[in-house]
């Protein structure tokens, strides 16, 4: 449990970093879309977008679907096993436990 309160924490720090960056780059959540045309629909797709600029992903972690959390986790998992000093180096961790295999 402690490793998947560990990979939870630093998936909501990498999102929240990201977010910060995308917003510097002039993105923004369709909601807050200057085009109004955008504002309030929700995109069929994943990674739908709005006008050129907007991202629905652009939200606290707390306020994230279930698919971009996963996704936050799996690219914090990839970096942590990536890393050659991780313990956990070339093992696999499962997304539901946070488990090393």
């Amino acid at each position: 449990m402690k490793r998947w309160a560990e990979i939870e924490r630093l998936a909501e720090i990498s999102h929240t970093a990201w977010a910060k960056a995308k917003r510097k780059q002039g993105f923004h959540h369709p909601d807050e879309c200057p085009n109004k045309a955008c504002a309030g629909k929700i995109h069929p797709t994943f990674f739908g977008k709005y006008c050129k600029k907007c991202h629905d992903g652009l939200c606290s972690y707390s306020e994230l679907s279930e698919d971009y959390k996963s996704l936050d986790r799996a690219i914090t998992k990839a970096v942590i096993l990536a890393h050659p000093r991780s313990e956990n180096h070339g093992k696999y961790i499962t997304i539901d436990e946070g488990t090393t295999e």
